[in-house]
């Protein structure tokens, strides 16, 4: 499959759904998964959305036997057609335009509010009067692990690249541009969006969005899906290879790590610095006994761990890290706590963590290379904050402690950051 962004015929997709209308297309047969993609676009990725609905539309048609119903919420950006938020149903199509049907249609909003991502999933599931068998969620936008809304992993996010291209913008969760309310979210906190999740229970979450493979984030989700599927690293503009993936993801025997190979294979078939890609699928079951194996560890080793501005005894630059700014802010989880149990002598303790571990992370890849420049020869599939008492991370910090991952996993109090 040809990576979409470097062929010249998708420049105009971003018009097409000036074609999109209301249509009478048959509901599918209440059977099978519903999916819904919560795409927020009303930022420089609506271009990306647009193309992405269209392979939904393409992977339709590849269904076979597979019933089911996928539905996409898009909020698309100010030039979109139209610019206001709708609800569609995805139905196969094999041409370049997108045709599927408008079911819903919203006033202008903004989608990062965690009360309209509430309203929208409340709308969706009055959809029908018969309820389907299981459901899925795709979280489509910008992402920033689980730093605050206003805290950004790095500011030249579209700079990186060449930007004389839009083919070449990163994804990043949630980014609504629209702010011409003072009173809206421009971007939704992960403990908000949990909450909004919480009365819910999906098959999977998966995220098109970069960052957001973070074991607080993760955490904070797992009592509302059973499988979390996301990257802890950038993702490329042209997200999942969806034309691919849409049967697996309406399947009855749903398989995370095949939605997940997929994506891998899909970038690792590309050259350059469009070979770029690091994923992994999480099974939510045992996280609370990763969390208290953690715990065993840092506990075990108090006093050896020592995190501040002026002494770091336990260097952290030796670690792997997926910011290519180099933050410190998301370090891979696996690889320092093999360090911690390593410096420590801590065999048993490192040996009960494995054996969790594995069935937790049940599926992790990554291309050699971020772009050519951050090396992933350690990532393991799941960034991980270490609290730094640095004057500039007081607040963030802060922010920090409201996480259930800070307080079931030892970090509170194992760490000295002082």
């Amino acid at each position: 499959m040809l990576l979409k962004f470097l062929n010249s015929n998708y420049l105009f997709i971003a018009v097409l759904l000036l074609g999109c209308t209301k249509q009478d297309y048959p509901p599918p047969m209440q059977t099978g998964r519903q999916v819904l993609v919560y795409m927020i676009a009303d930022n420089n990725l609506d271009y990306f959305a647009v193309s992405d609905i269209n392979e939904m539309e393409h992977g339709m048609l590849n269904l076979g036997g597979i019933t089911g119903e996928l539905l996409v919420y898009i909020d698309r950006g100010n030039n979109g057609s139209p610019a206001h938020p709708y609800l569609m149903r995805i139905i196969p199509d094999s041409s370049q335009q997108v045709v599927s049907e408008i079911i819903k249609v919203y006033p202008e909003q903004n989608s990062a509010d965690p009360a309209v991502f509430s309203k929208v999933i409340i709308d969706v599931d009055n959809i029908t009067d018969v309820p389907f068998e299981s459901k899925g969620l795709i979280m489509w936008s910008h992402g920033n692990s689980w730093l605050p809304p206003e805290v950004s992993l790095y500011s030249d996010r579209d700079k990186i690249l060449d930007t004389t291209s839009v083919n070449n913008r990163l994804k990043s969760f949630g980014l609504d541009d629209n702010i011409s309310n003072s009173d809206y979210y421009e971007e939704m906190d992960v403990i908000e969006m949990a909450n909004v999740l919480t009365p819910y229970k999906f098959d999977f979450i998966l995220f098109d969005a970069c960052f957001m493979g973070a074991i607080e984030v993760i955490y904070e989700l797992k009592y509302v899906c059973d499988y979390i599927i996301s990257s802890p690293t950038e993702i490329l503009s042209a997200g999942f290879p969806y034309e691919d993936i849409i049967p697996d993801l309406l399947s009855r025997n749903f398989n995370a790590s095949s939605v997940a190979e997929k994506k891998h294979e899909f970038y690792s078939e590309q050259k350059g610095i469009l070979r770029s890609s690091a994923i992994s699928v999480v099974d939510t079951e045992n996280l609370s006994l990763l969390a208290s194996s953690f715990k065993d560890i840092l506990l075990a080793s108090i006093g050896s761990i020592d995190i501040s501005e002026k002494d770091v005894k336990f260097n952290v630059d030796s670690l792997q890290q997926f910011d290519r700014l180099y933050a410190e802010f998301l370090f891979d989880m696996y690889d320092f706590t093999m360090r911690v149990c390593d410096n420590n002598d801590l065999a048993d303790l490192k040996r009960e963590f494995n054996t969790i571990w594995q069935k937790s992370v049940v599926m992790s890849a990554h291309t050699p290379y971020m772009f050519g420049t951050l090396s992933l020869e350690n990532c393991n599939g799941l960034s991980m904050y270490l609290p730094q008492q640095y004057e500039s991370r007081k607040d963030i910090n802060e922010y920090y402690k409201k996480y259930k991952w800070y307080k079931e996993s030892g970090l509170c109090n194992a760490i000295n950051s002082d």
